[in-house]
């Protein structure tokens, strides 16, 4: 991270830095060695980041020379499995509901019903 320069409009303010890191002191001595022996003046202004900008002229340079294409999507190719049948669950459990007899009664409630007759 040290040797990655970072252009002005990408460093964050301190304030805006979460302050989560847990350092040891040898490691923040090792650091400052490191700062120290590379120090120089050094302002993050002089340096401006073209990647954008000559990305930007790159783009409309192929629009300008027709050197343009759509990108169509396509479908993804079917792969020949058996597509999962949907059932309605309400339809279904309607169903269920009418066929188990007056009130929604189970079979094995109208069992127990006559058991409890006899």
């Amino acid at each position: 991270m040290l040797l990655t320069l970072r252009f002005a409009d990408e460093v964050l303010a301190e304030s805006e830095r979460p302050s989560t890191a847990k350092v040891s002191a040898a490691e923040l001595k090792m650091a400052k060695q490191l700062v120290q022996s590379m120090e120089g003046s050094f302002v993050a202004d002089k340096f401006k980041d073209t990647y954008r900008v000559d990305l930007k002229r790159r783009v409309q340079e192929k629009i300008r020379n027709k050197e343009t294409h759509s990108l169509d999507v396509q479908e993804p190719a079917s792969d020949g499995r058996p597509k999962a049948q949907v059932i309605d669950l309400m339809a279904a459990l309607k169903a269920s509901l009418e066929k188990s007899g007056p009130r929604g009664e189970t079979k094995l409630a109208r069992r127990s019903k006559a058991r409890k007759r006899a």
